[in-house]
């Protein structure tokens, strides 16, 4: 019996750490200025997962109490726990495919209606599962006992978190760089611990492995982004300047292929122009769109990209020789064309783009590049004058 006790002791203190755990999160997101599409989806996950750890942990307090109300209040709170199981898996889906930009709004409605089978299904199981012992049942000392259909509750909310990791290995597989690549491994790797918390409860309901495994993932996943914001742009979503000088030295350290290694240091024509006719919020679109635009063309090359400053931009690729450093060019300077030709802004955007080949030092290769920049831009500025 003392050993019961404890194990239900352990259970209930996992499930308050988590729950802690969850509300320091939520409220340091909370007074995050980033309310993004993404940020709101991920926060919706963690207060799904918070109430269902709230539920769970109530649950395994009534459980094994005999009495007559307690038993009644058992069943309906480990019921809600059955729904919260699915909820939290769909709320995860949402999460991974806008993270994926296959965002809810533009599926279609026979789509969202399959989607949203599992869900409904969970919904009618917990039901059901109150008023007869199918799904549960409780002995005669209040304990929850599985019934024959309680299969389902893994088998729903596993089907969404395998189906959201068959997304995102689709979506590595097109990944036409490294840093795509990473995040998608990193969102499998997030996604492994509560599919295993979720079938490893289908065995055993005295385990508390769920919702810690859903909280974990979360925390790491939250830590992450914090760190990620430390080294990006806020502005443009790129890497800073901190994070480009950091991987520039972790390239250069490498000491193998330098010689491949080709800088672009960009530069937007006539910014403060734009600045000072049309105001500083049109050129903070300015900024944006133009990160946009070297996002679009940098995603099919293994490249990295930056804002080094104000209206600079900043490249790190390897290529096997000039001419395809020369190639990646042509294209930013045929998408910035076709911008200026479909945009129904009143204003051009234009790049001047040096381009530099690591010979033997960083300030060297930095410079270089510099320098190639301003006689562009030079000459840019003498060919606009003309016309």
């Amino acid at each position: 019996m003392d050993m019961i006790v404890n194990i239900k002791s352990i259970y209930i203190e996992f499930d308050i750490f988590c729950i802690l755990l969850l509300c320091v999160i939520l409220y340091r997101m909370h007074k995050d200025l980033d309310q993004g599409t993404e940020n709101i989806c991920f926060r919706n996950v963690m207060i799904s997962v918070l109430c269902g750890t709230v539920l769970d942990c109530l649950w395994k307090g009534f459980n094994g109490i005999s009495m007559r109300y307690p038993r009644q209040v058992n069943k309906t709170i480990h019921s809600c726990v059955i729904i919260m199981l699915c909820i939290v898996a769909f709320l995860w889906l949402l999460y991974v495919e806008e993270r994926l930009h296959d965002r809810w709004a533009n599926k279609s409605a026979k789509i969202k209606c399959l989607l949203l089978l599992p869900l409904l299904a969970s919904i009618l199981m917990a039901v059901l599962s109150i008023t007869t012992d199918t799904v549960l049942s409780l002995d005669q000392s209040n304990l929850i006992q599985y019934g024959k259909y309680y299969a389902f509750v893994v088998v729903f909310p596993a089907a969404y978190l395998l189906y959201a990791s068959a997304k995102i290995l689709r979506h590595r597989k097109t990944a036409k760089n490294r840093m795509e690549k990473g995040e998608d491994i990193a969102m499998l790797v997030s996604l492994f611990f509560p599919i295993a918390g979720v079938i490893l409860s289908g065995f055993r309901s005295g385990i508390p492995a769920v919702w810690p495994c859903y909280a974990f993932p979360l925390f790491v996943i939250y830590v992450n982004e914090q760190g990620h914001q430390i080294s990006t742009d806020k502005l443009t979503g790129l890497n800073n300047w901190s994070k480009f000088n950091s991987y520039l030295d972790e390239v250069l350290g490498q000491h193998k292929n330098c010689g491949n290694v080709y800088l672009f240091m960009c530069d937007i024509d006539s910014f403060k122009q734009i600045n000072d006719t049309y105001g500083h919020y049109e050129g903070d679109q300015a900024l944006k769109e133009t990160a946009n635009i070297l996002k679009e063309v940098c995603k099919t090359h293994d490249v990295f990209l930056a804002r080094y400053g104000g209206d600079e931009f900043a490249i790190i690729a390897r290529f096997e020789n000039r001419n395809e450093a020369e190639g990646l060019k042509s294209e930013i300077v045929k998408a910035f064309m076709a911008r200026n030709e479909n945009s129904d802004k009143i204003y051009d955007i234009s790049l001047s783009i040096g381009i530099s080949q690591y010979e033997d030092s960083k300030l060297a290769f930095i410079n270089k590049a510099d320098r190639a920049m301003y006689a562009e831009k030079r000459q840019n500025k003498a060919t606009s004058l003309e016309q």
